[in-house]
């Protein structure tokens, strides 16, 4: 039987040592590529079910590689923290 008292939110293992920072390092690509490729499917979703034009398509690429881009400046800005402490 469990325990009934409050239990600790979990918290997420920072990864640490050069193995870790090179896992982080290699998330990058794939956020890169990953975040224009869905944009794409969703404007292409988008676009056939509601008719709309070829802008939809276009932006929700954009959308997607901004999402990208930000994400890998997220990931590089943790990667220079941790290797600074």
């Amino acid at each position: 039987m469990p325990p009934e008292g409050p239990q600790r939110p979990m918290r997420p293992r920072r990864l640490q040592g050069p193995l870790g920072q090179a896992g982080m390092a290699f998330l990058i690509p794939g956020l890169l590529l990953a975040g224009p490729v869905s944009g794409y499917l969703l404007g292409l979703l988008i676009q056939r079910w509601t008719g709309w034009g070829q802008w939809v398509l276009l932006l929700m690429v954009a959308l997607g590689l901004i999402t990208g881009i930000r994400e890998s400046i997220r990931i590089i800005r943790n990667l220079q923290r941790q290797s600074d402490s």
